[in-house]
């Protein structure tokens, strides 16, 4: 897990993009914020990778300010809290 993070951090400062990432019950939730073509690239990385699967992207919107524009990518363990907002979105393990 460090060393995902670590190379998240510096590949996100380098493109300009912000978030967070939470992890729980052998899966990861992602929030990334940043300019749309940034996002994009990122999300084209990602499908693309063969250790990922069962990629879903929950949501897409315009913002006017970043909810975690200090973190390059900030890494939470997934809390009884988040699993019930999770739930409440549609997401079911």
């Amino acid at each position: 897990m460090g060393r995902i993070l670590l190379k998240s951090r510096i590949n996100n400062r380098n493109n300009g993009l912000t978030g967070v990432l939470y992890f729980g019950d052998g899966c990861f939730f992602q929030c990334i914020e940043g300019e749309e073509e940034a996002v994009l690239s990122l999300l084209r990385k990602i499908k693309n990778d063969s250790r990922h699967s069962d990629i879903t992207v929950r949501s897409r919107k315009l913002i006017k300010e970043r909810s975690f524009g200090s973190w390059e990518m900030k890494f939470v363990a997934i809390e009884e809290s988040m699993k019930e907002l999770l739930e409440s979105r549609g997401y079911k393990r």
